[in-house]
This record gives C-alpha cells, structure tokens and sequence, in this order.
C-alpha cells in the first residue's frame, strides 16, 4: 500500500536506510522472561492497512471479519510473547486543511480499483493476480480492529484530529519507537521520543525443534552419502533447535519466539544528514510536498525529470543555504532575505539583522521556484506553508474533541452531552466518521468496491441515516450554520475573492471548506427560546432549525461536495410519523414525541424508540427480541436485522425511482430477492462444530456485479445503522462496535452463487437463523422484495419464469441436525 506522509521520504530512506537507520532487536530472555515489558506506540490505521495488506483473504466479497480480527489477536499476542506492549493511537475527524488530499487519495485508492475493476473482462477481473494487484480495504474493518483490542485488554487512544502528534507525544512520554507507515513520524520529534518504525519491516526471530537429518545407510553400488556437521567435534542431539526468520507484521505460526528486529529512523539522524536543524523539518516537508500542501505546488517547485531523491536533496540544498549563507548580506541568498525583510517589515523588529520565519519561508519558496511567480501567488504560497507547518505542532483540546462544537455560552445540557459523547468517543464507542459531522460539519463516503456507472451505494442506502444521525447531533450541538439566508453580504464578498485568487480545484474545495465552519457559534444564539435557554424543548413546541451538512459521496468517477439539508430532529420524527416525505415543510407542527431537553439524555428506551422509528424497525417481534435480551448486554443481532431491512426498503425505492424515470425499464434486479437476504443472514449466523467432512475450504464463488453491489449495500447500511445508533448512546444498550465480526463476504457470495458452488466448513445455528429471518421479514412490503423466480429456458428454448421453492422446505431441511451451512441451500436446488 502507498505510505502516507511527506511526499517520497519513505522510498528516500529506504534507499539509506543504512545510513539513517538503526537495527533494534529486542531479545524475549531480556524482557518477557525477566517480566519486563517494553511499550511500543502503533499507528492504529497503519496497522489496520499492513494487516489487511498481509493477510491474504479474498476482499472482492466484502471481507473477512473474522479472520482480520484472528489476525489481530495473534500479532498482538506475538509482541507480548517477546514483552512487547502496544498502544495504539486512532485518528480523529479529518483536519479541514487535509481535505483535497483525502479526496485524492478515495479517488486514486478506491474509486479508481472499482473503475478497472468493471472494465475488465469477467475472466481477467476473477483471477487472483487482477484481484491482487487492485485491492480495496473493506469498508467495516476500523470496528472490527477496535472490537479485538478492546477484548485484548490493549491501551488505545483516540486522538481529537490527526493522530500523528498524538502518538509522538505518547511515544516521548513512554520513552519509545511509533510503530506506522507514515513517513511523518521521522519528521515530528519530541524529547525522549525513540523514533519512527516502519511497519512493514518487522523481522521475528524464532526457533523450531526438529529432528537431526538421518545418517543413511550404505546407498547403492557401494556409496555412502557424506554428513557434515557444524562446528568442530559437534554431537547431534536428539532433537535440533533451529533459528529462522519471518519478515512481515504477521508472527510466525509455528515455533516459539525468540525475538524481533526492525529499523528505526530518527529526525534528528534526518536533520543532521540534510544539515539543516531539527526544528525546521516540519518545514521541509511542507517543501518537499506532504498532505497538507497542494500537490500543484511539487510541479512549481521540481523538474518533472528529478527523482523523489533528487527532490528531496533539492529542499535540503535550499534551507542550508537560506540558513546558513543567509547571515552574509552579501551573498546572493543574503541579498534576497535583506529584500524580503524590508518588504515584510522585519527592519521594525527589535533586531532587524533577524529575519523573520516568514521571510525564511519566502526566501526558500522562491529559490525553489522553477518560474517566479507574482507577489500575491507567493504569499499566498507562504501562508499554506505555515499553516501545514502549524499543524505538526497542533495540541489536542484538554476539554475534549467536542469542544470546539459548544457555542459561547453552552447550556447545562450540552455540557452533559458533551461529557457523554467524551467519553463514548475515548472508549471507542464513537466513530471518528460521527466526531466528524459534529466538529467538521461534513460526511465522507466509506467507500468500497461498486459500479461507477449507477448510483453510489452510499447515496441510495445511507442518506436518510446519515440525516437522521446529523440531525440527532444537532439536537444538542450547533451544526454549521443554520440556513444560507443567514450569510452577510461580507461573507458573500469574501467567497468571491477566494473564487478568484485560486487557481486550483483543491484550493477552492479548502477555501469553501473553511467558510462552513465560521457561522458556528452566533447561530447558537438564534435557537433560544425566551422560557428556556435551550433551545430543544419540544413540550413548548419550539423545534431547533435547520442546517446543513457537507457530504462527500461518489459521483460518476469523481468525490464531490454537496449540501445535505439537516431537518430539525422534531421535524423528522413529526414527517416520519404522517408518512410525509423527510425534506417536505410541515404546514403546522403538532409534536407527537415529547420531553424535555435533548434527546441523548432522555431514557434508554426513548432513545431506543426513536432509533427503531428511525430505521422503520419498530415491529412487534423486533420489540419482543429486545424484551426478551434486554439488560444481558453483548446482543449483537439487532443492528444487523435493521441494516437488512433498510438495505432492502432503500433498494426498492432506488429501483421505483429508476423505473419511474426511465419511462416503466424493469428494474426487479435492482431489488433485493429474499434469497439474497436469506444468503446474507447465513453467511452471519454462528457456525460451530465442524465435522470431518467440512475441513476442506470452499472454492472462492466469482464475484457477479450484482452480488458485489448487494454487499456493497449491506456494508454501508450496516455501517449507517452503527452511526446512529452511537449519536443515541446507545452503545450500552445492545451491541454496535464489532457487530460485523461474524460476516464473512465469502460466504456470502456462496450463498448468492449457484447452487453447484455452495460449500461450507460450519454448522447453521437454526435459531439463530430462523429469528433473524422472521424479524427481517416481518411486515416487509410486497414492493421491497424483487421476484424469486428465475428466468430459465424450456425446450424451445424461450424464456419463461420458474416456480420458487415453498418456504416450508426450506425449514424442513434446516431441521436436519448437523444441517451444514450451505449444504442445505444447495439441496433445495436452483429455484430458491
């Protein structure tokens, strides 16, 4: 995978690595055996990437929950063998100033893979290399990875932002290495920080008992092969303790562990091999490119024919000499800081033979210019650079990362919302996706592998959810600003200045990105009502008011931006309630729901009542479930009989309003068939207790567009449906984190196959099974299901519709005992 940081540092130091790395070897005789334990600080999505990188397992069907998490337990369980204890740091919503990179890199890492993906032949596109060589990481493995470290008992840490200054921080005060693929860790630096460690070069070392090579007797023709042992007078022992050596992430799964190497790099190794001090590495790499500079800036700066290498020396090159000859006013490089002082103003300092950061900046940006630009198009150019310089040193909020969205004057209840959120948030019961509507007013698309050519999964299945999520928070917290009647005429001005001073798609994006967050705290103000300080008191019919959030969804082959209009919360509930659709004015507000203050303190089973409203759940066999688990805790069952559902009723709209559209086209393959949510709950349900004829693993199914686009939507209704349900708080009710461990995409796709394909290595847990199926399908529309029945030729070889399979046999056969997991599907033949 492509390593995150300052543009082209990793390949730079790892072209000498002998030169600016170190070899640590970390012994388990001199720390677990001695009960020692040594921390080691990881990039938590470093880790997340190596692990999925490494492993192996199919991702085209949507990933394999378990076995990721498998995975992580036994790495994990690797580094305290050897006394090694990880902490790991998780990022934060998406710096605002990140924001044209991030779409770059959604663009380049998964809408592109998607686009060659469905333009290659169905042959080519199945194969293991073709998959190999354009993976894209399942969307659902950030819950997963948190769910196997909260249940190891390992330190984690959520970081307000950016996570990289976080972990430097932890790093320096644990007096150790930060473990990632991001070359930013050799820039930051901290006092008793140990350096970067990148995570792709990890070495074990361990030992295998095995015994020696027999001595043959006399071969043929009188020959006897000749043994040669290490060592002078050596004797062979029963058995032999052999040393090997495993490079990756992954430990080795024989042997016992002995120990394991890596190289680390340190800035201060860094900075003495550029000859500039450390202090100004955050400036050099906002020189040599990193993600928060336009990419256009690397083109104004470097010959297209100049390797990453040569680039980098090129920066080097230029701050020594700004730092070092500039002091001589009358060298060339002296003559250029003495007239950008007199420009800047610096002759009014106290000492004015000091230039000033800014000028250094300036003298060095036009040194590397290729053709000088004009004055204005160099300030601005200086401004970027200081503010990605800043962001190297940006501390998180001692008050939290929901702080920043309190207005002025909070009211006692957002106070206690935000210690609620908090906390949630540093458990790891808070997706950063939802910090990220709260702080940056925005939405990013989760993407996975789908059709460019239809509409994105994200859009059809998730927009209501994520309107409902949005308008949950803004029930407590000011969301961007409350309506576009409310922007002054100055602000009108200065998005025209903007406008025209850019030159370049991804300032614009950044500079509009901006303007979202600034009416933030004078619209807090606007929302009281004169009884009552808060303003969501819906007992005196006083509703919040709108806003608006900023989603980034796929559209055709690009992410763009777009206003999602956020309804009040009681709007909502009052539109949903009467049918009405969710955007549309109510003519007179009659509130149907009730209470006082916002909706996360209210009572569990209100907030629960809302979310099941929400998700259009709320039937009586899904409330009787709930009944019958209420208080057990760890029910993980419920947010994955609701994503079915949801996926299945947003399918069906998306398919009316196509029909609708395209003049009556059949648009049934746009539904979901109950085969398919019945395929989709077996893949889930428990399996256990394998027999011996189910050891061999099943062939890989082939990935058919349309069982991709069905898992698409499944990952992303699941994914909205945990959203929600963590702006209700209700994480303490029933399960949310981890909920999509027990998927795995494979065998989902083997039940979507046909019937000759379906293999499986476990037993159906039927209960479960059957519980699941009746609440998915409990006062579903008729209109939401497409036709079971498929299309198949007769002897004339016209096309007819064949009859399905009564579901009566199919409960039949999964009575059977010991009943395998698709076998019984496989029986029933290709009808159903």
């Amino acid at each position: 995978p492509n390593s995150m940081g300052v543009h082209g540092l990793s390949t730079y130091l790892h072209e000498r690595q002998r030169l600016l790395g170190t070899t640590t070897v970390l012994n388990k005789k001199d720390l677990a055996d001695k009960g020692v334990e040594k921390a080691i600080v990881v990039d938590a999505w470093s880790f997340i990437y190596r692990v999925f990188w490494e492993s192996g397992d199919p991702w085209v069907y949507g990933g394999e929950y378990e076995s990721f998490a498998q995975n992580i337990t036994r790495i994990v369980q690797g580094w305290r063998r050897i006394g090694l204890e990880p902490h790991f740091v998780f990022d934060g919503a998406e710096p605002m100033l990140k924001f044209p990179q991030h779409t770059a890199r959604i663009q380049d890492s998964r809408i592109a893979p998607s686009n060659i993906f469905f333009r290659t032949s169905a042959v080519r596109r199945n194969e293991a290399a073709f998959l190999r060589d354009n993976r894209i990481i399942p969307p659902l493995f950030y819950g997963t990875c948190v769910d196997a470290l909260l249940k190891l008992d390992v330190n984690c840490t959520w970081a307000d932002a950016e996570a990289d200054p976080r972990c430097v921080e932890i790093a320096a005060s644990l007096g150790t290495w930060v473990l990632a693929k991001d070359s930013d860790f050799v820039i930051l630096n901290a006092e008793d920080y140990l350096g970067y460690v990148p995570i792709d070069q990890l070495v074990w070392e361990y030992e295998e008992d095995a015994p020696p090579p027999a001595v043959t007797e006399e071969a043929d023709e009188g020959w006897t092969p000749a043994t040669r042992l290490k060592g002078k007078g050596r004797k062979r022992s029963a058995t032999v303790s052999r040393g090997f050596i495993s490079q990756g992430l992954l430990p080795p799964t024989s042997g016992e562990l002995v120990a394991i190497k890596f190289l680390v790099y340190h800035p201060k190794a860094l900075a003495t091999h550029l000859n500039i001090p450390s202090t100004f590495l955050p400036l050099f790499s906002s020189l040599v490119g990193n993600d928060f500079v336009p990419q256009s800036y690397r083109s104004r700066f470097f010959d297209r024919r100049k390797s990453l290498s040569q680039q980098i020396e090129r920066v080097g090159e230029v701050l020594h000499e700004v730092l070092s000859t500039g002091q001589d006013r009358r060298s060339r490089i002296g003559k250029l800081i003495a007239k950008n002082m007199g420009a800047r103003g610096d002759a009014a300092n106290s000492d004015a033979n000091r230039p000033s950061v800014a000028t250094l900046i300036q003298t060095a940006i036009q040194e590397l210019l290729i053709r000088q630009g004009t004055a204005e198009q160099i300030d601005e150019m200086v401004e970027t650079v200081i503010d990605a310089i800043l962001q190297y040193g940006a501390e998180c909020d001692p008050a939290g990362p929901f702080h920043p969205c309190m207005p002025r004057s909070p009211h006692p209840y957002q106070e206690l919302v935000r210690q609620q959120y908090t906390q949630a948030y540093e458990s790891g019961h808070f997706s950063p996706e939802v910090l990220e509507i709260a702080a940056n007013g925005c939405m990013w698309a989760n993407l996975f592998l789908e059709n460019p050519d239809i509409e994105s999964s994200v859009r059809t299945v998730a927009t209501e959810l994520v309107t409902w999520t949005a308008a949950v928070i803004n029930d407590v917290f000011p969301i961007g600003s409350n309506s576009d009647d409310d922007a002054s005429e100055d602000d009108d001005e200065l998005i025209s200045v903007i406008e025209e001073q850019t030159d370049s798609e991804e300032e614009r994006t950044r500079a509009r990105n901006r303007q979202l967050r600034e009416p933030r705290e004078e619209n807090a103000d606007s929302r009281s009502d004169s009884n009552d300080p808060y303003y969501a008191s819906y007992s005196s019919g006083v509703p919040p008011q709108p806003t608006a959030i900023t989603t980034h969804y796929r559209s055709g082959l690009r992410i763009v931006p777009q206003r999602l209009a956020i309804p009040a919360l009681s709007t909502l509930l009052d539109a949903s309630s009467r049918g009405r659709t969710l955007h549309s004015s109510a003519q007179s507000h009659t509130p149907q729901w009730k209470w006082q203050g916002p909706i996360q303190l209210q009572p569990a089973e209100t907030r629960l009542k809302v979310f099941l409203h929400a998700m259009q759940g709320n039937t009586q066999r899904i409330r009787a479930m709930i009944e019958a688990k209420d208080g057990e805790g760890g029910d993980d069952w419920l947010v994955i009989v609701l994503a079915v559902r949801w996926a299945v009723m947003k399918a069906a709209e998306r398919a009316r309003t196509v029909s609708e559209s395209k003049n009556g086209r059949n648009t049934e393959e746009m539904k979901w068939k109950k085969r398919d949510a019945k395929a989709f709950i077996l893949s889930y349900a428990t399996v256990t207790g394998l027999t011996s004829d189910q050891q061999q693993e099943p062939s890989l199914p082939e990935a058919q567009p349309r069982n991709i686009q069905l898992a698409s939507q499944i990952l992303v209704a699941i994914e909205a449906t945990q959203h929600l349900a963590q702006a209700l708080l209700l994480t303490d009710k029933f399960a949310v984190i981890g909920v999509e461990r027990k998927f795995s995409g494979r065998r989902f796709h083997q039940g979507l196959a046909p019937t000759g394909q379906l293999k499986s290595k476990g037993v159906v847990d039927q209960e479960l099974f059957m519980a699941l199926w009746k609440a998915v399908e409990e006062d579903s529309k008729a209109e939401w299901w497409g036709s079971d029945a498929a299309p198949v030729k007769d002897d004339k070889g016209a096309k007819r519709l064949s009859k399905t399979t009564p579901y009566s046999s199919v409960k039949n056969t999964f009575a059977k005992s010991n009943t395998s997991l698709f076998t019984a599907l496989a029986n029933l033949g290709n009808d159903w």
